[in-house]
């Protein structure tokens, strides 16, 4: 399974750590993908979420590459 969250405000990034790890511990081996614009690879890193992606085809190209 896959959870994809974005962002649109710097002000909505915080709780995408709290919500990734929830769903985390909730359904464990479900990737979390996060993006929007304010959005990093290197903050996707820091808060230990799966996949960036800077664009909805970025994410299915990233997707069909872990296949």
């Amino acid at each position: 399974a896959v959870v994809c969250l974005s962002a649109l405000l710097t002000t909505t990034m915080v709780n995408m750590e709290k919500i990734g790890k929830a769903v985390k511990e909730a359904v464990p081996g479900t990737f979390v993908a996060i993006g929007g614009a304010p959005v990093t690879l290197d903050y996707t890193n820091k808060i230990g979420m799966d996949i960036y992606s800077a664009d909805p085809q970025g994410l299915i190209d990233n997707l069909n590459k872990m296949n």
